[in-house]
């Protein structure tokens, strides 16, 4: 599987990376079909050198077709940019994927 990482607005993180690796093998795990997993983690509202909130974007191919999550914090902030925030919401948008696999490995 191909899997490519990506930060923007936000400084690259070798232990953000690790979680993604660990993240991106469950779902192959799950879906041995999977051929390419794309993670984007994003900084948002950038403001005095500070990031008011994360988004998560995983865009995972499979035969014939791409499956997308994408996460956030509800309304759209979390706070101060800290790891504990972007950890929970790779958290958040892995189990998301790992439903839309599950979906559909149900239907193909």
């Amino acid at each position: 599987m191909n899997l490519d990482i990506s930060f923007h607005n936000l400084d690259p993180s070798e232990a953000v990376k690790e979680r993604v690796r660990e993240g991106a093998s469950k779902l192959q795990a799950l879906f041995p079909r999977l051929t390419g997993c794309q993670v984007v983690l994003e900084g948002l509202h950038q403001l005095n050198d500070h990031v008011h909130g994360h988004r998560v974007r995983i865009r995972m191919t499979v035969p014939g077709q791409e499956l997308v999550v994408s996460k956030e914090p509800d309304g759209g902030h979390n706070g101060p940019a800290g790891e504990n925030d972007m950890y929970h919401l790779l958290h958040k948008a892995f189990d998301a994927a790992q439903r839309r696999l599950r979906d559909f490995k149900e239907t193909h």
